[in-house]
């Protein structure tokens, strides 16, 4: 690689790097915007469902390509990973099992999802938690199974819990503008219709890797636990308004974070998502 994660959009707008996926968690200063998907706790768990409204999103409003543009970066799609789950060395299943319970996570909002809820919450990157999960630094971790699965967080926790937190968008893939303007107009054209085919693959790949873990799990005899949509309510009302904190701070910033906000839910519930609850109630 040529650079570290959080060097990525950098090296992309300098020329270092010709293209690549910029992780926009890493950029909470210069891509607020794009770490939407993230401030929307319990959305839904279908990657497709993720891409078809967060795709329409960047077409309906112009400032989130155009921010990370503003980089010398031609934004070509959007990437997703699974939604969002538990696995833990005892069981987690109702919303009162959390209370005390040291789980790792990264993030703006997940940590104040999980403690909410209860849980002590630990920031720690996915490649130092086999290692905390051994000596006992951290109980659980919360992270798309198919991530956990390749970790081998189950030499440990031997219980899955299914909580559905929903799926979300972390990386956009992107060119140097230098590079692209270099292209002819029929290579571009190709890259964009690649970028378009690549978006539908990405779906279809992780759920084959989510079935692929599950079906291991059961092999090894990991436990799995789903948690009630009664426990979901729950824990989505002992929840701050996510969604609605995260509009009034983009919009202080000058930024059209309502636009965003309120474009994505509601496409998503035109897409048939049922949230626990209803949020950023007073931009609607």
């Amino acid at each position: 690689a040529l650079t570290k994660p959080g060097e990525t959009l950098e090296a992309i707008e300098v020329g270092l790097a010709d293209a690549g996926a910029v992780i926009y968690p890493y950029y909470p200063g210069k891509l607020p915007l794009g770490n939407f998907t993230y401030a929307v706790p319990f959305g839904p768990g279908d990657p497709d469902v993720i891409l078809e409204a967060t795709v329409k999103v960047f077409d309906d409003v112009p400032g989130l390509r155009q921010e990370v543009e503003n980089y010398n970066l031609v934004f070509l799609m959007p990437s997703v990973i699974d939604t969002y789950n538990l696995t833990s060395k005892e069981p987690i299943v109702n919303f009162e099992d959390f209370d005390g319970i040291k789980i790792a996570s990264i993030g703006s909002y997940h940590p104040r999802i999980l403690e909410s809820a209860g849980a002590t919450a630990i920031a720690m990157p996915v490649g130092e938690r086999y290692q905390a999960l051994q000596t006992g630094v951290i109980e659980a971790e919360f992270l798309p199974w198919d991530i956990s699965h390749a970790y081998k967080y189950h030499d440990f926790n031997k219980h899955i819990t299914w909580v559905d937190m929903g799926a979300a968008m972390p990386v956009g893939l992107g060119i140097n503008r230098d590079i692209w303007d270099s292209l002819p107009a029929d290579l571009q054209q190709l890259m964009i219709d690649v970028a378009d085919e690549a978006v539908d693959l990405n779906a279809s790949l992780i759920l084959e890797r989510r079935n692929i873990a599950i079906d291991e799990w059961e092999e090894l005899g990991i436990t799995r636990h789903d948690m009630p949509d009664e426990e979901r309510a729950k824990w989505a009302n002992a929840l701050e308004d996510i969604p609605g904190n995260w509009i009034g701070e983009m919009e202080d910033k000058g930024l059209p974070g309502k636009d965003v906000m309120i474009g994505y839910i509601e496409i998503l519930e035109e897409l048939g998502h049922t949230f626990p609850r209803q949020w950023a109630a007073d931009y609607r």
